[in-house]
């Protein structure tokens, strides 16, 4: 079984609950741009309000998180700096 994470934004993190936990042990999302719940009703285990999303990654580096697999789904206006955070997660 594999350990996944999902990067998404309020408005693109619906496709959250789509993904078929059966397949996986570990299922956590990261919503960046979110400044309040993802408002679908499914649980957040990363949040920024911005596209800062270091101490999302510092948090998962704290708790020793390592996933499988990385669903990466940006915003259509997702600035560089964003990208860059992005990066830094790998």
């Amino acid at each position: 079984m594999a350990t996944a994470i999902t990067f998404c934004t309020r408005s693109t993190g619906r496709q959250y609950a789509e993904i078929d936990r059966s397949l996986l042990t570990t299922c956590k999302r990261l919503m960046y741009r979110c400044p309040d719940g993802p408002g679908d009703g499914m649980e957040v285990d990363y949040r920024s309000s911005d596209l800062d999303i270091a101490e999302c990654l510092s948090a998962i580096r704290r708790e020793n998180q390592i996933f499988d697999v990385a669903l990466i789904i940006p915003s259509t206006n997702m600035a560089p700096r964003g990208a860059i955070s992005m990066r830094a997660s790998c």
